[in-house]
């Protein structure tokens, strides 16, 4: 199936055929990240979240193909949606990206959001090495105890010499 036959799927009302073709199109690979990209602005929060589900589908499949300053600076502008479900998405597609994308979850430290302070907590947590640190030094004085847990965890971890993936 061609992308521009699977674009219009991304806003299906069925959350499995959005699940199915938002793997699709990483299946397909990098290009479809500029219409992704692209839709990450759209007004439909469901085609906004799925695309960004999609680029962490990319991301999956294609290490480092989400590296561009362009496709960074558009998940991190996500994470400031209005719609959480969107928030969350981006968070996931950054994660995928590992250490080159910590400068971009910072970006949403300061949320009033606790869902998405919890989710970059176990994110940054994930992705591991020093470059995390300072990040979940902020995350450990939140107000909200389980997100300071969760930073507590990963800093943990860190300090025990835990093995973590896409430090870089």
């Amino acid at each position: 199936m061609l992308l521009e036959e699977l674009l219009p799927l991304l806003e299906d009302p069925d959350v499995a055929t959005r699940r199915r073709t938002a793997q699709a199109i990483g299946d397909l690979g990098v290009t479809a990240i500029p219409a992704l990209v692209e839709r990450l602005s759209y007004p439909n929060e469901t085609l906004r979240a799925t695309s960004a589900k999609a680029l962490a589908a990319i991301g999956r499949r294609y290490p480092g193909s989400l590296e561009d300053e362009g496709v960074l600076s558009a998940l991190a502008c996500a994470l400031g949606d209005d719609d959480p479900i969107v928030r969350l998405s981006a968070v996931g597609a950054l994660g995928i990206i590992g250490g080159k994308a910590v400068p971009w979850l910072e970006q949403g430290l300061s949320s009033e959001d606790f869902a998405l302070k919890f989710t970059l907590a176990s994110t940054l947590g994930s992705i591991g090495g020093a470059t995390v640190i300072p990040a979940l030094n902020i995350l450990l004085a939140d107000s909200d105890p389980s997100v300071a847990g969760v930073a507590r965890s990963a800093l943990a971890v860190i300090a025990a010499g835990g093995a973590h993936h896409h430090v870089t």
